[in-house]
């Protein structure tokens, strides 16, 4: 006879198990001295339990034919006639499974077929490493750019140009020293775009944005996806011929996409800009992969330091990108005052927040400096460049999940911001 553990082990099953069917009566163990022995009979039980679980019978239905088994002087026409009756039911119940489970499969096989058909109608997808960029700076937005520094106009050498669209080339300050530079139809603000090619991240982008979809949390991505359809709504029912959006910390392209996918306006001209060079090659990417007819341009560098001239913006955009800029650098002033200059008299601010109330959370000493744009109550007092704002509030989250390194809080708020300048 066997002790607990050893039975168990024998059976590839926790001790737990064990014990839940000796009191649910699937087992029959031997007491003795207050210990439980299991013997062949228990071990002939055991392998019917485990044969008929692979036969999906449930743990009651083994029970009644464990019953029957252990009264086996009893059989009779009756329990021949019990034993057809019991298996043919379960003949019936698994033949329906398998019916539904059929229909599911195909199901899946018509899904699948729809969507690789989808992404066969594109080219072949290749790493960002590999991706040769095809679109440019239109050449017309350059009278919408100037010199940072000195509010000059910027002259263009050296340039590539395919379609009316600037691809490479250097953007050059007509009275100061200040030259950007343009390279896969991207404008820089600075050098680092020449040490670029050695970084390892930019090979790692298309796994990275699958995994980041796949693993966010839908507490989060509902409310987010909320924020999204008020701004796109917004803009949609607000946008004109040859208006001008700037997204600020445009990130992967996540709105971006989502709303020049959808929308039915082309006529426009669209800024996504991020600081992070592998993030706006990759988001450049993305749009170019899915044809995205709507005149785009992507600045990669600090938005305080836009090449934009002042008031030539109809809409700016933060779609929950202000976090990340101030975790990138802590003791960096509040953007929004800088945004004000590129946004036009009565031009709109749409913003999706996350934020906490008053009360609903600590911050460590090395955060007090964003407390400003993490609290709503402090962060409408950020807001004094706008005339008229309202505040939508689209959803809560108490998912404590990894919350740009905050853990010390009640609950985390949504909310979809629109204001006019």
């Amino acid at each position: 006879m066997l002790k607990s553990g050893d039975f168990a082990k024998k059976f590839d099953v926790s001790v737990d198990t064990v014990r839940f069917y000796a009191d649910q009566g699937l087992l029959v163990p031997v007491i003795k001295n207050k210990r439980f022995y299991y013997d062949s009979d228990s071990e002939k039980d055991m392998k019917l339990i485990l044969k008929m679980k692979d036969m999906h019978f449930s743990l009651n239905e083994i029970n009644i034919i464990l019953k029957f088994k252990r009264f086996h002087f009893a059989e009779n026409k009756e329990t021949k006639d019990f034993y057809i009756e019991f298996f043919e039911k379960k003949e019936k119940e698994l033949l329906e499974i398998l019916e539904k489970a059929k229909k599911s499969y195909d199901m899946i096989l018509d899904f699948k077929k729809e969507l690789l058909e989808k992404y066969e109608k594109k080219d072949d997808f290749v790493q960002l490493s590999e991706f040769s960029f095809k679109k440019g700076i239109p050449i017309e937005f350059l009278n919408k750019l100037c010199c940072e520094k000195c509010q000059s106009n910027l002259l263009l050498n050296n340039v590539k140009i395919s379609n009316n669209e600037i691809l490479e080339g250097d953007l050059c300050c007509e009275h100061c020293d200040n030259i950007l530079k343009i390279k896969d139809g991207i404008i820089f603000l600075d050098s680092k775009v020449d040490n670029f090619e050695g970084e390892e991240r930019k090979n790692n982008l298309d796994s990275f944005y699958v995994n980041y979809r796949k693993n966010i949390s839908g507490e989060f991505i509902s409310p987010i996806f909320r924020c999204a359809r008020t701004l796109s709504e917004e803009l949609n029912s607000n946008l004109k011929n040859e208006d001008v959006i700037l997204e600020m910390g445009s990130g992967l392209g996540s709105f971006m996409l989502g709303f020049l996918s959808s929308t039915s306006k082309k006529n426009f001209y669209y800024i996504a800009n991020d600081n992070e060079i592998a993030l706006a090659k990759y988001s450049k990417k993305l749009y170019e992969e899915n044809n995205i007819n709507v005149k785009t341009i992507f600045i990669c560098g600090d938005c305080k330091k836009l090449p934009l001239k002042k008031e030539s913006v109809n809409f700016v955009i933060d779609f929950v990108s202000l976090y990340s800029y101030f975790l990138n650098d802590i003791n960096s002033d509040i953007y929004y005052k800088y945004l004000a200059k590129y946004l036009k008299l009565d031009g709109k601010f749409l913003s999706a927040n996350l934020a906490f109330n008053k009360g609903d959370i600590k911050f460590e000493k090395q955060y007090k400096k964003i407390e400003n744009f993490m609290i709503i109550e402090k962060l409408k007092e950020e807001l004094i460049f706008l005339k008229e704002i309202s505040i939508k509030h689209e959803g809560g989250s108490k998912d404590k999940g990894d919350f740009f390194g905050f853990t010390n809080f009640k609950e985390v708020n949504y909310y979809s911001i629109i204001g006019k300048k």
